[in-house]
């Protein structure tokens, strides 16, 4: 069952526009999923469904604007990509923990703390 996922990659190719959004719903009871790594992709509804042991997330080409880690845990994040994303912000609590951070060929990111 979905308590047992440790593990999601899932990356949509060119051509694959219709694709509905991912429901983060979906990961609601994921409590051990410690790797998302994901290209192309919307996701709708609360980051708080997210697991706490979250550890890679690899995000290409994230569509949304404000990045909301305010709505989940990043303290245990290794790695977040974010590569070819259109980020121009992420609101909520220092990524400062956060071993590798990438932004490549993304717009100009602003962060700012809360």
């Amino acid at each position: 069952g979905t308590k047992k996922v440790e593990a999601i990659i899932f990356h949509r190719h060119d051509g694959q526009h219709n694709i509905p959004p991912l429901n983060t719903m979906s990961f609601r009871n994921m409590d051990e999923l410690r790797i998302l790594d994901t290209s192309c992709i919307r996701m709708e509804g609360s980051y708080q469904y997210l697991s706490k042991l979250l550890k890679f997330l690899r995000w290409w080409q994230c569509p949304l604007k404000s990045l909301p880690i305010i709505d989940f845990d990043v303290m245990n994040i290794v790695v977040l990509d974010l590569t070819e994303s259109i980020i121009e912000e992420f609101l909520g609590p220092s990524v400062t923990n956060t071993w590798f951070f990438c932004l490549l060929h993304s717009q100009e990111a602003n962060y700012s703390q809360t």
